[in-house]
C-alpha cells in the first residue's frame, strides 16, 4: 500500500514510506512468478503556515528477465528502486518547515533461466526501496535449472525457488 500523507501543524507529519504488498514494509509472501509494482510514498504535511510538504516519492517498477542462459556480470544492474521522498520547504526563514515526503517501495524482480550466472556485486541487482532502504525494499524471485554465482540480497524479500524450478520461456 501507498504511504500515508503527514499532517499539517508545526511541527508538521512526515509521509509514510511506500510498501510492496503491504504499507511501508514487505509483506509478499507470494511463491509463484507474480510481481508487483512499488507503492509510492506519502505527501509531508505543510507546516501551520505557508511551507508546504514534500512530495511522495514514486515507487519501483517490476522486471521479468527470463531464457535459457542468463548471465549478469561486470557492470551490469538490474534495477527496481524506489525513490526518495521530497524535502519540506521553509516559511519566510522561520523554524516552520514542512514535513518530508515518503520514501517509494521497491518493486518487483524475477530472474529465470535454465542456467543463471550472477557475477555482478554488491547492489548491481536490487530492488530496494528509496535511499537504500531494505525495510520497504521490494521482492526478487529466482527461478532456475541450474545457478552459479551470488544470490542478491538487495530487497526487502528474495525467493530462491531452488534448482529445477526453471520451467522454460
Amino acid at each position: 500500500g501507498g504511504g500515508g500523507g503527514g499532517t499539517d501543524g508545526n511541527p508538521a507529519q512526515n509521509g509514510g514510506n511506500g510498501g510492496y504488498a503491504t504499507g511501508g514494509g514487505n509483506g509478499d509472501t507470494t511463491t509463484d512468478r507474480s510481481l508487483r509494482l512499488g507503492s509510492g510514498g506519502g505527501g509531508g504535511g505543510g507546516s501551520d503556515s505557508q511551507a508546504g510538504g514534500g512530495g511522495g516519492a514514486a515507487g519501483g517498477g517490476w522486471v521479468k528477465l527470463v531464457g535459457l542462459n542468463v548471465t549478469i556480470s561486470g557492470t551490469a544492474r538490474l534495477l527496481a528502486n524506489g525513490a526518495g521522498g521530497g524535502g519540506g520547504s521553509n516559511d519566510d526563514n522561520s523554524s516552520r518547515i514542512g514535513g518530508l515526503g515518503g520514501t517509494g517501495a521497491g518493486g518487483g524482480l524475477l530472474l529465470e533461466a535454465k542456467a543463471l550466472t550472477i557475477q555482478a556485486t554488491g547492489n548491481a541487482i536490487s530492488a530496494r526501496g528509496g535511499n537504500g532502504s531494505t525495510s520497504n525494499g521490494g521482492t526478487i524471485k529466482l527461478f532456475y535449472g541450474s545457478m552459479t554465482g551470488t544470490k542478491p540480497g538487495a530487497a526487502g524479500r528474495v525467493y530462491d525457488a531452488g534448482a529445477n524450478s526453471f520451467v522454460g520461456p
